[in-house]
């Protein structure tokens, strides 16, 4: 194909989006009421196409000093909400089984220091080792080798949750959704798809949030 043409195709791609439901301030959220979107619904087994509900929240007329915010939820609860993701489609979808070492120890107090995932007989680990006094890396081994999903030199109070795992894309491979930080008011939500080659997983969606 005409390299030309190939990146013309690419730049007219709608962007993969991921939002989370919640309330948030500032100018964060892009979307409108009634946008249309994917909702992985509560439970984590169905991916079901959903009308956004978003709503202004605070007093109306804003009044000085008072903060407004934009809220934004779904039908069935959704975990995360998706629009545009190449491959994701509406439907029954496969969930893994997580495994997470207790908390409390001195290397994790707070945040886990791994996740075991298995999926049809495949196992997947992320590993979280400290950089520094504050920071910290996750890494993603069970591919052909391993992949770094985040790293920090330094954070304040920051860390990562695993909110799901399993075959979103219906490929065979593992999908998941991340939250990490490097601030304990800011949250980055990631989405890693399967599908990229020796890598295993890619990154296909970002959404930040603050203070939500």
């Amino acid at each position: 194909m005409n390299p030309l043409l190939l990146l013309l195709l690419l730049s007219a791609a709608p962007k993969s989006m991921l939002l989370m439901p919640g309330t948030y301030f500032g100018t964060e959220i892009q979307a409108a009421d009634g946008d249309s979107y994917l909702a992985l619904c509560e439970g984590g087994n169905e991916l079901r196409p959903v009308r956004l509900r978003v709503q202004q929240v605070g007093d109306s007329p804003p009044r000085e000093g008072v903060p407004t915010g934009t809220d934004v939820s779904a039908p069935c609860d959704p975990i995360v909400l998706l629009r545009d993701v190449q491959g994701v489609r509406e439907g029954p979808v496969e969930q893994a089984q997580v495994t997470l070492p207790p908390l409390g120890t001195a290397s994790s107090a707070t945040w886990p220091s791994s996740a075991r995932i298995e999926l049809r007989g495949g196992t997947w680990r992320i590993e979280r080792t400290s950089l520094g006094e504050t920071g910290f890396r996750l890494t993603f081994h069970g591919g052909p080798e391993p992949v770094v999903l985040f790293e920090a030199q330094e954070t304040d109070d920051g860390g990562w949750e695993l909110l799901w795992a399993g075959d979103l894309n219906r490929d065979g491979g593992l999908d998941f959704v991340l939250r990490t930080s490097r601030h304990y008011s800011v949250s980055h939500y990631r989405l890693f798809l399967s599908g990229a080659g020796k890598k295993g997983v890619r990154e296909a969606a970002v959404f930040e949030s603050v203070g939500c």
